[in-house]
């Protein structure tokens, strides 16, 4: 797995899209076509990518969201973060 810290930006790939749908998310990579699907933190998580925000601002985002505690949020978000980079959803900018 890719390894995420609190200084890491992502950005979406190029050739990934997210739509919210419910309680969730629908990415779709169109190079490849791959459909995915993601619960309600993933989708938040996604929401507040924009390739200049680093880890700790979308684990304080998703905190303030959800009104959990940061540690927890911090950890979600490493651990999807993680999991959807190795998928090729999302790229480290820095």
């Amino acid at each position: 797995m890719t390894v995420i810290t609190l200084g890491t930006v992502l950005a979406f790939q190029q050739a990934a899209s997210m739509q919210s749908v419910g309680d969730g998310a629908v990415i779709l990579l169109a190079d490849t076509g791959q459909l995915y699907t993601g619960n309600g933190t993933t989708e938040a998580i996604l929401r507040h990518i924009d390739g200049r925000r680093r880890v700790s601002d979308l684990a304080a985002a998703l905190s303030d969201e959800f009104d959990i505690n940061p540690r927890t949020a911090t950890a979600d978000v490493i651990e999807i973060a993680g999991r959807l980079v190795d998928e090729g959803i999302l790229r480290v900018v820095e």
